[in-house]
């Protein structure tokens, strides 16, 4: 059965149970349903949510971070999940991963605690100014009205999974 995926994530949210529902199928916006028997679930203990990366895809080795602009993937992962890595730009799924930890807070405070662990900045070696260099990255990822309106960032700390 081939399902186009959707990466729209919104409505998305993590119940108390571990299940997570937006009260449409999720198998249409999961990283792993070529896994699964059931296509129609709107409830699912396994979801695997998809992060979108932008090429160029780099810093993705052993254990790194990713900044995501808002509060909504603080309520979407946790630590233990697993999550699909996906190219913006292809729409493959390139890697899996899993979350080890999961902040929230001011978007400048989190880019100052966290942005040395950012992929980008880990694969360029930016070592100095990182808190500055990674506002830049999300103003780029983003767009200046976007990051003008966000005042916190979730921080989603992850690990390559070799096999699922």
């Amino acid at each position: 059965m081939n399902i186009d995926i959707v990466t729209d994530l919104r409505g998305i949210r993590r119940l108390s149970d571990g299940f997570v529902s937006d009260g449409r199928i999720l198998c249409h916006r999961c990283g792993i349903r070529s896994m699964c028997a059931d296509f129609a679930a709107t409830e699912c203990r396994e979801f695997a949510p998809i992060l979108k990366f932008k090429p160029p895809l780099l810093g993705f080795e052993g254990n790194f971070a990713t900044f995501r602009l808002g509060a909504a993937w603080s309520r979407r992962v946790a630590p233990g999940d697993t999550v699909a890595l996906m190219n913006a730009k292809t729409g493959e799924i390139f890697m899996y991963a899993e979350v080890t930890a999961v902040y929230l807070g001011d978007k400048r405070e989190m880019a100052e605690l966290h942005g040395k662990n950012g992929h980008r900045l880990k694969a360029k070696g930016i070592v100095e100014n990182v808190g500055e260099a990674m506002l830049k990255c999300l103003k780029n990822a983003y767009g200046t009205r976007a990051f003008n309106n966000a005042s916190q960032a979730t921080v989603i700390y992850l690990r390559a999974v070799e096999n699922l």
